[in-house]
């Protein structure tokens, strides 16, 4: 784990909040890599951020090398879905967890939460504030401890001009 200075912290949380308006892709590289002229990528890309295909450039910073371990906890409700929505947009996050994602899902359970917590203590009180969550029933946390892959839309590639473009 590493530790980090203020100045990395805000570096990074910059990024993580505002991406897009340090990071931008080369467009030059980038139309050389799918062999295109410049100004074509530069259209596309314009219409891509346009109609929020993509939503915003930023870096993907580490969480297990800071000393987060990801927790999936899925649940079902009690009551009413849209009263356990509010309560989990509302819910505070702190340094120790954090929700990244939540999902409703299908099947045996109702929600599907992704959870980034600081180590076995940020487990603990993740856990312990979110049990303060009324109308929370059956629930099952599982720490994830290795990523299979990562979560890249077009992983395949595509074929140009002979060569395949990952």
């Amino acid at each position: 784990m590493s530790e980090l200075t203020p100045t990395e912290k805000d570096i990074l949380m910059a990024l993580q909040l505002r991406g897009k308006d340090f990071l931008k892709p080369d467009t030059s590289a980038l139309a050389n890599a799918v062999g295109r002229d410049e100004q074509h990528v530069r259209n596309a890309l314009k219409k891509l951020e346009g109609d929020n295909t993509i939503k915003h450039y930023a870096a993907i910073v580490d969480a297990e090398r800071l000393g987060f371990m990801t927790l999936f906890v899925d649940f079902i409700c009690e009551v009413m879905l849209g009263d356990v929505i509010k309560k989990i947009e509302s819910f505070k996050n702190t340094k120790e967890y954090k929700i990244v994602a939540a999902y409703i899902i299908t099947g045996e359970k109702d929600i599907h939460l992704e959870v980034k917590v600081k180590g076995i203590e940020g487990y603990k009180k993740f856990i312990r504030a979110f049990a303060a969550i009324q109308q929370v029933g059956t629930a099952c946390g599982t720490l994830g401890y290795e990523k299979l892959v990562e979560d890249r839309i077009l992983e395949l590639g595509y074929r140009k001009a002979g060569r395949a473009i990952r």
